[in-house]
């Protein structure tokens, strides 16, 4: 979960969670898209936590990204590789990672169930497609290739950097932005 609050700074995801209960409807989030796994774990969050926020969809995590640091939505459910850049710039803050095990690039950050949500955990997956009538030995071929390269260390190795786990993140600013004439 990505926040960007213009006013109030959520330091953990019980402070978000107060935030909302105290203010129904005045929170949105953005997702990637209307029925997306980030715009399902969202619902499932929010379902779970008893609060009120309005989905905003986006086509794609880029545009989403753009108006949460810019501030014009609060919050957004992403994926690590979309994320992580800025978290690590300083941008963006993790509340939570919707996970069953901490990430080891996320030490502090706590899971969604040890949040106190155990219940709202949506975990996605990626697959490969091909055409329908795709010859057999093709699929067969992509298919062992596939399986060949997920325990070779360098692409281990780089998913890691690359933060590809499969898993969403929730992530938050850092700090809020001062308010402007154009936000008050």
């Amino acid at each position: 979960m990505v926040q960007w609050m213009r006013y109030v700074l959520a330091a953990c995801l019980a402070e978000l969670v107060d935030y909302a209960k105290r203010n129904p409807d005045k929170l949105n989030f953005g997702s990637s898209g209307s029925g997306t796994a980030p715009h399902i774990g969202m619902e499932i969050f929010r379902l779970n936590a008893g609060i009120q926020m309005t989905h905003v969809s986006y086509k794609g995590s880029a545009p989403a990204l753009t108006d949460l640091i810019g501030g014009r939505i609060d919050l957004v459910l992403d994926y690590p590789t979309s994320v992580m850049p800025h978290i690590q710039s300083g941008r963006l803050r993790a509340l939570a990672v919707m996970s069953d095990k901490r990430f080891g690039f996320l030490p502090d950050v706590p899971r969604i169930a040890e949040a106190g949500y155990p219940n709202a955990a949506a975990i996605a997956w990626t697959g490969v497609a091909v055409p329908a009538g795709t010859p057999a030995p093709i699929v067969s071929k992509l298919s062992a290739a596939i399986r060949g390269a997920r325990p070779d260390p360098s692409i281990t190795s780089q998913s890691r950097t690359a933060w590809v786990r499969g898993k969403s993140c929730f992530s938050a600013s850092r700090k809020p932005a001062a308010p402007s004439a154009q936000t008050q």
